[in-house]
């Protein structure tokens, strides 16, 4: 079990620093430093169209994690380790959209070859529950909140040493604009869902 709270101050300074228009304004004059580009960002809530502004007025982010764990069961020979993870954050400092949950479940290890490993996540991330520039943007197509993924792994060990992975993310946009309320999102709902395929080999030495 892991739990613990983010505090963030002046947390639309580091809105202003993911945009081409705002991050030139973030200089320390007395170390004399500046940002040499944007930081990457999608996904949140803001309260202008231009994203300056988050929409939540502050982050204050619980995070509850707990993970379930079996050594292993056998399998022709081969050991299985499985586990079940679930985590859970909240945005106590928002009054809607604030909320992110994983649950996320692998069987397998590799260790040598012919050893297999498959592992599944799904994740809500929605607008406001967040910063996105601090979260886990490898998902889909780099946008941190405001969306729901699944996740689908498949390892298998060819070595010892060497490992091929894949990787299929399948991700889709939460929530749509509401100007009505001066909410808005970069990537709004009703977006077509976008496909992620990776395949990679892995040396461990």
């Amino acid at each position: 079990m892991i739990s613990d709270v983010q505090l963030f101050r002046n947390p639309n300074q580091i809105q202003l620093a993911s945009l081409a228009s705002g991050f030139p304004v973030l200089i320390n004059p007395a170390l004399g430093v500046a940002l040499s580009g944007p930081i990457n960002e999608q996904g949140s809530a803001t309260s202008t169209p231009d994203r300056t502004r988050y929409y939540a007025p502050h982050y204050r982010i619980v995070h509850l994690g707990y993970r379930l764990q079996h050594d292993g069961w056998m399998l022709r020979g081969r050991e299985m380790p499985a586990w079940l993870d679930v985590r859970l954050a909240r945005n106590v400092g928002a009054s809607k959209l604030r909320d992110a949950v994983l649950i996320g479940a692998s069987v397998g290890e590799i260790r040598r070859a012919g050893d297999v490993r498959f592992l599944y996540e799904y994740l809500i991330k929605d607008a406001n529950s967040l910063v996105p520039q601090f979260t886990d943007d490898d998902v889909g197509t780099g946008s941190g909140t405001n969306i729901a993924d699944h996740g689908i792994r498949f390892d298998l060990g060819l070595a010892r040493f060497l490992q091929w992975e894949n990787l299929l993310f399948v991700q889709h946009q939460r929530r749509a604009s509401n100007p009505a309320e001066n909410l808005f999102v970069p990537l709004p709902r009703g977006a077509n869902p976008t496909f992620r395929f990776l395949s990679q080999l892995n040396f461990s030495f």
